[in-house]
């Protein structure tokens, strides 16, 4: 644990804190687009931007009043939102401190949450010493002291996965556990990172209403802790890495699904991890004839972070649709849009920085749509494809979707047919010749029909419909088509027949317009009888 092993918080004294401000530079980070991830304090401010770290956590060993101004600064140095306080465990100093802190919290608003490090580990300690005759009371105490101030202040405290079922923990009360509001679970030891799940799930039932961080260490262990719970055998480089980078994807699945709150590493150090005061402070963290082998693997532990943080939260574009045609339409007539869905598939947050059309044809497909600066994982957002053909033929353009997924960019094509505005007219007729029956001579037998559509895109101009034949007269004909008809439209005629004479009559309806050959025929048959 920690205490035990001379872990000692980032930074206990002022002059540890006044060291930082010369080189820590980072660009702004935004809290509700980006997964919650903390560090123990500064980092090179190239890898605070590519760890996305929106949080801080520092151990603070002075008092109160002369901590929290740099605290603050610090933050915002590291342009973060928030920052969490590890204040020393004492049965003398701890309430007081807790109260003082309420107060500061009030102006000094980036501070969340108070709490212990090593929580479970102090609380022994202090039973063995006998200091500490009464643990459940102490915390209640100082909880208490946390809210005196200022209610929205949390408590909160780290655990490791083999304090979880330790009998000072689960002597506290369940009421008691209930107000602890963050728990900072760490894996002491490497082999145990497959089961972390079970672990939180645990942690979930002790303190039911806590939020869960996930504690990540990218520093070589290898001296300090056996690889196995209860073994005696330290890891090789090579099973470390590995085990370290297994761990650390279960806990960043966990935070993408939403399982667990964020993400925490200690130590900081990202970039310049030798710079650390505990390896040369606190010979058990690393032998000193190890010290370069602990800095050499260290680094190559950030870079795991890293590369894990980066394939599991960077985000994926997914679209309904990689190409679109949009149909044909009349020149500079808009037709019905398209909808073209695009998804966050993956789980950090995609930044779009521009949507638009390119191509020879970019004008004649306008474009809207609702997708934000920044699509969170998961979300999704629609684009509106509109079609105006400015001439005849093939129209062509390209949708082009630039963010920070994949390659840069995303492109969908779209292709469409421009007609001409006057547009071509077709004629349709149902039957091409009727049999009007047989009918007594003089006669006039029941009328048959006969629509007649435009199917084209123009307008049909019918100069006249007629029967024509050796028996045309026999076939009288009305129609209510009129001179024109538009595009789609339908019109109908009817035809009678009243034989002249015994024996076969024929006719023939000629219909003249501007569709085709410019007429259209239906043969007419009947049978006269005495």
């Amino acid at each position: 644990m920690r205490n035990r092993s001379g872990f000692s918080s980032r930074c206990v004294f002022v002059s540890c804190l006044c060291t930082v401000f010369a080189f820590v530079s980072l660009k702004p980070v935004s809290a509700q687009t980006k997964p919650n991830i903390m560090s123990w304090g500064e980092n090179i401010s190239s890898w605070n931007e590519q760890l996305g770290v929106l949080a801080l956590r520092e151990g603070c060993s002075i008092y109160p009043t002369e901590c929290e101004p740099y605290l603050d600064n610090l933050a915002a140095l590291a342009n973060v939102k928030t920052y969490y306080v590890s204040m020393p465990f004492s049965v003398t100093d701890s309430v007081s401190w807790a109260k003082e802190y309420s107060t500061l919290s009030l102006s000094h608003k980036m501070i969340v949450e108070i709490g212990f490090d090593d929580f479970v580990n102090k609380i022994e300690n202090d039973q063995v010493n006998g200091t500490l005759p009464n643990p459940a009371a102490f915390v209640s105490d100082v909880i208490a002291a946390t809210k005196s101030g200022n209610p929205n202040l949390a408590f909160g405290v780290t655990i490791y996965e083999d304090s979880l079922t330790h009998p000072a923990l689960l002597a506290l009360p369940a009421t008691l556990r209930a107000e602890i509001q963050y728990v900072h679970l760490y894996l002491h030891y490497r082999e145990n990172g497959p089961n972390y799940a079970s672990y939180v799930a645990t942690a979930k039932t002790i303190f039911p209403k806590a939020k869960i961080i996930a504690g990540a260490y990218p520093y070589d262990r290898i001296d300090y802790l056996p690889c196995a719970y209860k073994g005696t055998v330290s890891c090789t480089a090579a099973q470390e890495q590995s085990l370290y980078k297994q761990a650390l994807q279960i806990q960043l699945n966990m935070v993408k699904a939403g399982t667990i709150y964020g993400l925490e590493f200690f130590f900081g150090y990202f970039g310049d991890p030798q710079d650390w005061p505990s390896w040369t402070s606190e010979t058990r963290i690393c032998h000193p004839a190890r010290l370069s082998t602990c800095y050499e693997n260290s680094k190559t532990l950030q870079n795991i972070s890293l590369e894990v943080l980066q394939s599991t939260l960077t985000p994926a574009v997914s679209l309904s649709h990689t190409s679109l045609y949009m149909g044909s339409e009349k020149v500079g007539v808009e037709g019905t849009p398209g909808k073209l869905a695009m998804t966050n598939s993956g789980g950090g947050p995609l930044s779009i920085t521009g949507i638009g059309v390119s191509g020879i044809n970019k004008t004649e497909f306008p474009l809207t749509h609702n997708c934000p600066a920044t699509l969170a994982a998961g979300a999704s957002c629609t684009l509106t494809i509109y079609f105006k053909p400015a001439g005849t033929g093939t129209r062509s353009g390209e949708i082009v979707i630039f963010d920070n997924a994949g390659t840069g960019s995303q492109t969908v094509t779209l292709t469409g047919t421009g007609l001409s505005s006057a547009g071509t007219a077709a004629v349709y007729l149902p039957h091409t010749s009727l049999y009007m029956g047989s009918e007594v001579v003089g006669v006039q037998g029941t009328p048959g029909k006969l629509v007649m559509t435009n199917t084209g895109t123009g307008t049909l101009s019918i100069s006249s419909i007629s029967v024509t034949g050796t028996n045309s007269t026999n076939f009288p004909l009305s129609q209510n088509c009129g001179t024109s008809l538009v595009a789609k439209a339908s019109c109908t005629l009817v035809i009678y027949f009243r034989p002249s004479a015994v024996g076969t009559r024929t006719g023939s309806i000629v219909i003249k317009d501007n569709a085709g050959s410019g007429t259209q025929t239906v043969t007419l048959t009947g049978l006269g009888l005495t």
